[in-house]
This record gives structure tokens, C-alpha cells and sequence, in this order.
């Protein structure tokens, strides 16, 4: 066995798919005989605004109980008259986004009180628990059960700090009956994307790689065209530039000695899953593709 490597480069420019979650790359001399590949670098000019329609961190949904079972649905796109075909808005103040889940808390409970009897009587607020420095959702008018009051899981509840564990009940040192935050809030919780290599017959991984996926630390900033085209300071996470040689080695092994590489399919995910438009990004990476010469 005669061991060799290139560096590959790539260029979503070169897509070769009308598929917006994958890009296909052409490789024009075909590689037999991989054995390995591993990421080296990465160009992504990529911005992921906090609140996104296509991961569901849209929506805050609380479901209680009173006579019947009731979901309260806040969506903070429509609250802040976001457009739909924008899909996204930001948040950088967690007092601003507590401030708008609780107005909006408000005019669905007395919508619905119009329509259920009781709910009047019924109050549930959000704030920062000074004991935990982690939210709390307080609630009045509601016995102190487990089944009568939740955060359903979701993205946002994640970013909020509710993971799905907690437990509505009488809290032993306020008296207070409230559902607390397991985590600490997070808004700036897009620490890194997914990178998904499709076509490789992937049969195992190091720790940074999971069947053919690397893992793309993000940092929070912005390209200053993006922040003047939206007239506002904000930050979003973005990188320019990941270069993993010295750091974070993420390599996948493959063992089929009859692939033969002749593209490259990558699909982007966010760190809770959900896809990452493509098409909407023009990004470039390189690879250290090693293979046997024979």
C-alpha cells in the first residue's frame, strides 16, 4: 500500500444541483481507492439570525390545563410584523424578548377568556429568577400540578433555558407556583453548523466527525454589508475562516475500497438539526482526500 494525499478545493459557485439543501461539486480527475478524508478550511460567509422560521425558534408554544387543554402559540415573527417571506428576525436583549412573549401571553389569555370560562382568573409571566439568574414562567389561577402547565420543547424553549425536564409546582422558597429553567438562557446559542458529506460510504469517525459530518465552530460577527443593508447594530455569528490543522483534526475513514470519488455533496445543517439553505450561501472549503496509489 502506497499511501498518497491532495488537497481538494471547492466552491459552491460550481454547484451543479438545483436541490437548495445540497450542493454538488464535480471533481474533474475521479479518486479510487479512499481511504480517508478530513477537513482543512473553510470560507462561510454565513449569518444566522437567532430566530428563524425554518428551525421553529420561531414559536414559543405553552399548552394548560383548565377544564379542557388549551396551547397558547406566540409567534415572534408575526409579533414584531416580521414579512413571512422574510422568515427571520433577532433578538440581542433578553429583557426585550420576555417583555414580548409576556404582552403576547397577555392577549391570548384574554382572547380566550372570551370563549373559556375561568381563564380570566389566570396569569402566567416570565421573568429572571433572582435566586437562578434562569427564567421562570409564574403562573396564578392554575392548581400547582405537572399536568396542568407547559413549555413544549422546541428550539426557543431551548434557547430560554427549558429543555422539557421541568416540572410545574410550588416553588419551597418564593411560594410561588412557577415552572423553572433547568439551563441558563442562551441567545446567542448558534455556536457552529454542520457540515454533511452525503456521498461518502462512511464506516467510522473520529470524535469530531459523525458519519461523514464536521462540525464548523461559528463566531458572532457580521459582514458590515449585511449590517448597513439592515440599518442595525447587531451581531450574528459568522465564519470567515476555520482552519483545523493545529486544533479541532475532524477526519472520516472510509473502508470501501470500490467508491470511487468523482463529487462532493454537502448539505449545512444548524446545531439543533434543521437545514441550512444551500443555495443561499456561497462558500468554499478544502479537503485532504487520502488515498492508496496502487
Amino acid at each position: 500500500m502506497v499511501l498518497a494525499r491532495n488537497i481538494l478545493n471547492f466552491n459552491t459557485n460550481d454547484n451543479k444541483t438545483d436541490d437548495p439543501n445540497n450542493s454538488k461539486m464535480l471533481i474533474t480527475s475521479p479518486i479510487k481507492h479512499l481511504k480517508s478524508v478530513s477537513l482543512k478550511s473553510v470560507e462561510l460567509p454565513l449569518y444566522l439570525p437567532n430566530i428563524r422560521n425554518d428551525n421553529g425558534s420561531s414559536i414559543l408554544s405553552i399548552t394548560l390545563k383548565h377544564i379542557g387543554f388549551y396551547t397558547l402559540s406566540i409567534n415572534l415573527l408575526q409579533l414584531n410584523q416580521i414579512p413571512s417571506t422574510l422568515g427571520y428576525t433577532h433578538y440581542t436583549d433578553i429583557i426585550q424578548l420576555i417583555n414580548d412573549l409576556n404582552s403576547e401571553i397577555v392577549i391570548q389569555l384574554k382572547n380566550l377568556s372570551q370563549v373559556v370560562s375561568g381563564i380570566q382568573n389566570i396569569t402566567l409571566i416570565f421573568d429572571i429568577s433572582p435566586y437562578t439568574n434562569q427564567l421562570r414562567l409564574t403562573a396564578t389561577g392554575i392548581n400547582p400540578n405537572p399536568a396542568n402547565l407547559k413549555i413544549n420543547k422546541n428550539v426557543l424553549s431551548q434557547m430560554l433555558g427549558f429543555n422539557g425536564n421541568e416540572v410545574f409546582q410550588v416553588n419551597k422558597y418564593t411560594g410561588n407556583t412557577e415552572i423553572n429553567a433547568n439551563l441558563n438562557f442562551n441567545l446567542q446559542s448558534d455556536n457552529y453548523v454542520n457540515m454533511f458529506l452525503k456521498n461518502l460510504p462512511i464506516t467510522s469517525t473520529n470524535a469530531n466527525g459523525s458519519n461523514g459530518t464536521f462540525k464548523i465552530p461559528l463566531t458572532y460577527s457580521i459582514p458590515s454589508y449585511f449590517a448597513t443593508a439592515l440599518s442595525q447594530n447587531i451581531v450574528y455569528p459568522t465564519t470567515y475562516w476555520y482552519n483545523n490543522i493545529d486544533t479541532l483534526q475532524q477526519v472520516v475513514y472510509i473502508e470501501d475500497n470500490n467508491f470511487i470519488l468523482d463529487s462532493i455533496h454537502v448539505n449545512l445543517y444548524d446545531k439543533w438539526g434543521f437545514p441550512i439553505l444551500c443555495s443561499s450561501y456561497n462558500f468554499s472549503f478544502q479537503l485532504e482526500i487520502e488515498y492508496d496509489k496502487k
